[in-house]
């Protein structure tokens, strides 16, 4: 069952991403450090939360290893079409740039180097140090590969323990992950050991959705707390890059993106309304294409109109090109939805769920 609202906000969030990692080159220098810009790379732990949710919501019944291999065809499925176009697509790109467009790149790369990202990508490895210190190729699916292990993770408890011990152990991996974070001095690993990161987020999303089969509803006004939590934790983040005591509040976004969904699933006010919008709903649905196709786009289009084409780099143009590159994302990334997504979908759908 999908949830309408938490849709919505998937794709909201989903374009904050893009926006975070719109290179510094080609933006004006107070839009590119204010401090929402700056910080949204946060909402990719609103994914990790969301998804703990909606597999706790979706696949709670899970119960033997038939049902687990099942469900993890199904997980595979839902990621692999989108992620394999996308990590392949950009290794084209690397190579073409990286064999003609020389002079335009700040560096360059093998293509061993190439193949061996790829690689990491393409089997899920990139959120791990088991291929290397990688982010992979298509840098955004080191989270895939941290969502597909929380899927394992949960599918694998879910079916060998008893509810009661799965959630001591989901508390258990929580705090391990906690103190290895801290040991790491950041909540926001990326990369290597980003698998860390994506499962304790996942279990938090557990957790809400345990909370969740609490019966009773909040009042609509508490909607409004959602925005100004979101934007207060982003603030005290940015105010506190380089302090010893940020790291605190960075283990307070998965926290506060648990209690955005908890909200919104026990009311029915004015936020809601906008997220189940026809047009934020729009977004959510390609909001898996825009996480995957947006480093691609960002990584060509400006560099493109600004190094090659040389067009004027002023405030106005940076602006008016930043606009662009957004609604270029949301078009292609309809495109690939309706083309990559859907239909590879449907094709490994009638080969693997026999």
């Amino acid at each position: 069952m999908r949830i309408k609202k938490l849709d919505g906000l998937r794709g909201i969030c989903s374009v904050m991403v893009v926006i975070y990692h719109y290179s510094q080159d080609f933006l004006p220098y107070y839009l590119y450090n204010f401090f929402i810009i700056r910080e949204s790379h946060t909402f990719v732990d609103f994914f990790f939360v969301l998804s703990g949710f909606v597999i706790a919501h979706n696949y709670y019944s899970l119960s033997n290893f038939k049902d687990f291999w099942t469900y993890l065809k199904k997980r595979f499925i839902r990621l692999y079409p989108l992620l394999f176009f996308t990590v392949n697509i950009c290794l084209v790109a690397m190579i073409v740039s990286n064999n003609f467009l020389t002079k335009y790149i700040d560096e360059g790369s093998s293509l061993m180097e190439q193949i061996y990202t790829t690689l990491d990508s393409l089997t899920f490895l990139n959120s791990t140090p088991l291929l290397g210190d990688s982010l992979g190729m298509n840098h955004p699916s080191w989270s895939i590969s941290a969502e597909m292990i929380s899927y394992i993770v949960f599918g694998l408890l879910s079916v060998i323990l008893i509810k009661n011990l799965k959630i001591v152990l989901f508390l258990c991996i929580m705090c391990l992950s906690t103190i290895t974070l801290l040991d790491y001095g950041t909540f926001f690993v990326f990369g290597d050991y980003g698998f860390i990161r994506g499962l304790m987020c996942f279990l938090v999303g557990y957790f809400i959705w345990e909370l969740n089969l609490l019966k009773f509803q909040l009042n609509n006004y508490l909607e409004y707390t959602i925005p100004f939590l979101l934007t207060s934790i982003l603030y005290i983040l940015h105010i506190n890059v380089g302090n010893s005591i940020r790291v605190y509040f960075e283990f307070l976004v998965p926290v506060i993106f648990g209690l955005s969904i908890f909200i919104l699933i026990k009311t029915n006010g004015w936020i809601s309304s906008i997220l189940e919008k026809e047009p934020m709903q729009f977004l959510g649905r390609i909001s898996y294409s825009t996480y995957l196709n947006h480093f691609i786009i960002l990584y060509i289009f400006p560099n493109i109109l600004f190094k090659v084409l040389s067009i004027p780099n002023n405030d106005t143009i940076q602006i008016i090109i930043f606009i662009l590159c957004l609604i270029l994302t949301i078009l292609y990334s309809n495109f690939t939805y309706k083309h990559v997504e859907i239909r590879g979908s449907k094709f490994l759908r009638k080969h693997l769920l026999k």
